[in-house]
């Protein structure tokens, strides 16, 4: 693993271990979890997500979502998508997943670690163990009324119970910006 860009994530952000990284054959992987952590520490947020395409039928869906940070020369913003679909996902959560996808994705980009560190929530994990990088979507499907309204329940479910347990979670550890 480069271990150089995990330790360096460790020594910025006092609040993350090593136990927040892990390799995948040679990439550093960071944890989700760990990774919205220090989204919320650099006041990083998130728009609401955008469905972009679903079929919970199928398992498919997805999302794309915008993130902002202000920096010294005003305010950035950047959209990406996150996708999952039996191709690229093996969890039952499959609008979860592509949520969590895009807001890491985001968030990587708003950091600038884009193609230096990826989230765990882009690695597969086979039946036999093995984990892998998540392939692209290959097949896009339409979606019936039903599906839509369950999948935009759960998005806004999602959400709102994120937010919540990451203020909860920094709040019990205390304030860890230096200021």
């Amino acid at each position: 693993m480069k271990d150089e860009i995990a330790k360096h994530l460790v020594d910025k952000y006092e609040f993350l271990d090593k136990k927040d990284f892990w390799d995948c054959h040679g990439t550093p992987i960071i944890k989700h979890y760990a990774l919205l952590k220090v989204a919320l520490y650099e006041s990083i947020t998130f728009g609401k997500p955008e469905v972009l395409d679903i079929d919970l039928k199928n398992r498919i869906c997805a999302i794309g979502i915008t993130g902002t940070k202000k920096d010294k020369d005003g305010t950035v913003e950047v959209y990406d998508i996150g996708e999952a679909s039996p191709q690229c996902n093996t969890c039952a959560y499959t609008t979860a997943m592509a949520i969590k996808r895009a807001k890491d994705r985001v968030a990587i980009k708003l950091l600038g670690l884009y193609g230096k560190i990826y989230s765990d929530a882009d690695v597969v994990q086979d039946k036999d163990g093995n984990r892998a990088f998540a392939e692209e979507i290959r097949v896009w499907e339409g979606s019936d009324e039903e599906s839509l309204t369950k999948a935009f329940a759960e998005v806004k479910n999602l959400k709102k119970e994120t937010v919540i347990d990451l203020k909860k979670e920094m709040l019990t550890k205390g304030d860890t910006k230096n200021d």
